[in-house]
């Protein structure tokens, strides 16, 4: 169920982004005068930015041959976000 989720979240985020990038290649400075365009263009490109870091870490860095529960993956992506953040701090 989680791949499934993790897969739409991400399906949406990239609709999300050729949206931006189309506006923008039709009218640059039109589409930066907006604040609310900026703000779209920062949370969209950072998700879809997070999204691809994590889909790039290999599932052998965070889990273990024994782990067979479906749900054991929606905590370990948890451990290895909370793990990447302290890091940054």
């Amino acid at each position: 169920m989680f791949r499934i989720a993790a897969g739409l979240s991400f399906a949406i985020l990239v609709i999300f982004g050729i949206e931006i990038a189309l506006r923008i290649a039709r009218n640059p400075r039109k589409y930066f005068k907006s604040r609310f365009n900026k703000i779209d263009f920062v949370v969209v490109y950072t998700s879809l930015g997070m999204e691809i870091a994590l889909m790039a870490i290999p599932k052998s860095h965070y889990c273990t041959e024994d782990d067979v529960d479906d749900h054991a993956d929606d905590h370990r992506l948890l451990t290895v976000l909370i793990h990447s953040i302290s890091k940054f701090e």
